[in-house]
């Protein structure tokens, strides 16, 4: 910031090579006074703008975030940012935003888990609120950020690569069916477990992207915001031939909130005795029944629309364990101990 003055006699502010304000003054003394009342207060401003950044609580900031989000990121991203902000503050309170630290993030998973929240959710909200302190110290409200992998320290996320993905037996299907006493959601579980649907994708399906002559089912601004489509195995084709009863709209307009259908699917799994069975299970069920038929992991990441394979080799584990139940079936020994070898 400095001042200037130009051939036509006249002072200027230039704050910048591009930001300049005219005094409108050709008289030296007077520039000076104004130059350096524009200081103090451009001072002033930037001490507020401090102290708001110093002082500024996760709800605050999570206002802010959010807003910056509206135009740039899907409407399912938002709602994911906004939970994991939330899960966040009642779980430690409304600290401020510089007082997030290992300890706090620790804290936080610890809670997680005593909910018995799965280690692969709980990692999601992590990246979630990684990339917001990301945005937060570009801004200059934090001098690092906690959620950011330390040398030397563990990492913030949960290993999940050993995890096996938590799918429903047949019997457990054929228990969920027997329980279900609403024909929308029977049909809604059977989209599910034929296409490995999200729930997102399910509620924003409408008639039209189901095509039943060609057999493909249109998931549209699917993760990655593409269009793709999904094969229509050919039992869920006879079954939507005879359940939809409309030409154009949502396919299940009932249900506008993925919420309510994760509530629903408790309330079925509960009485089918199903115990913590989550709905996304059935989305791990259409994975799982794939790996463990035999099909290539490759194939199996286009069906199910994961943008990295790395996502979709947790259901090689599947296959590997189905090999050993299949070996362990062997009863050699047992013959070869009866004749004494």
């Amino acid at each position: 910031m400095k001042l200037v003055k130009r051939q036509n006699g006249y002072y200027y502010i230039y704050y910048d090579r591009l930001n300049k304000k005219s005094l409108k003054t050709k008289d030296d003394i007077e520039a000076h006074k104004l130059f350096n009342l524009e200081k103090e207060l451009v001072l002033q401003d930037k001490v507020i703008e401090f102290e708001k950044k110093k002082n500024i609580k996760l709800s605050q900031y999570k206002e802010d975030y959010l807003k910056s989000r509206e135009l740039n990121v899907k409407e399912e991203t938002k709602d994911n940012d906004a939970l994991s902000f939330r899960k966040f503050i009642d779980m430690l309170g409304d600290m401020p935003l510089r007082q997030v630290d290992r300890q706090a993030i620790d804290e936080f998973k610890s809670k997680c888990l005593k909910l018995s929240l799965s280690r692969s959710y709980i990692n999601i909200m992590l990246r979630s609120l990684r990339a917001a302190f990301n945005v937060a110290l570009d801004a200059g409200y934090i001098s690092n950020n906690p959620f950011l992998h330390r040398r030397g320290k563990p990492s913030v996320l949960f290993r999940v690569d050993e995890e096996i993905p938590r799918f429903l037996s047949e019997k457990e299907i054929e228990a969920l069916f027997k329980a279900i006493d609403d024909p929308d959601f029977a049909l809604a579980v059977k989209v599910f477990l034929y296409s490995g649907l999200r729930r997102s994708e399910l509620i924003r399906l409408n008639v039209k992207d189901v095509d039943l002559v060609n057999g493909v089912i249109y998931v549209r601004g699917a993760k990655g915001k593409r269009d793709m489509p999904v094969p229509i195995h050919d039992d869920l084709r006879d079954i939507l031939r005879d359940s939809i009863k409309h030409d154009v709209g949502p396919l299940f307009p009932r249900w506008r909130n993925k919420d309510t259908l994760s509530r629903l699917f408790k309330k079925y799994a509960r009485l089918a005795g199903l115990g913590d069975k989550k709905l996304h299970d059935l989305r791990h069920t259409f994975g799982s029944y794939l790996a463990m038929a035999g099909e290539d992991i490759k194939r199996i990441k286009e069906l199910m629309r994961h943008r990295d394979i790395k996502t979709t080799e947790i259901y090689a584990k599947l296959t590997t364990e189905s090999l050993k139940k299949a070996v362990n079936k062997l009863r050699f020994a047992n013959n070869l101990k009866s004749r004494g070898v």
